[in-house]
């Protein structure tokens, strides 16, 4: 009866092994499939931080250039201003002319 019980422990044992031997296995090959996907995961990372620079550098290029075409904006509208008033001048001088030559 003891060797039949040491038997049957030693079956048990070796199953347990043996389940235990595919869990491992198991376990390496979802180790393995992560490790990968995290390789793929770092890679799509870099790609997309290498896009958000390329991205801020050209939105500081555009908002510079903005800038440029409103400032440039402003200044031609100051002259535009400054045109109208002369011609405004002019012109009320010119009525004044034609009235005073009356």
């Amino acid at each position: 009866k003891e060797l039949e019980k040491i038997k049957n422990d030693l079956a048990f044992a070796n199953q347990t092994k043996t389940v235990l031997e595919e869990a491992v296995e198991d376990i390496q090959i979802e180790k393995e499939d992560l490790e990968a996907e995290n390789e793929e995961l770092v890679s799509k990372l870099a790609d997309l931080t290498s896009q958000a620079k390329t991205m801020l550098i050209r939105n500081d290029e555009m908002e510079n250039q903005l800038n440029e075409v409103n400032m440039n904006f402003e200044e031609r509208v100051d002259e535009l201003e400054s045109e109208l008033e002369s011609l405004r001048r002019k012109h009320r001088e010119t009525l004044q002319s034609i009235q005073q030559s009356k």
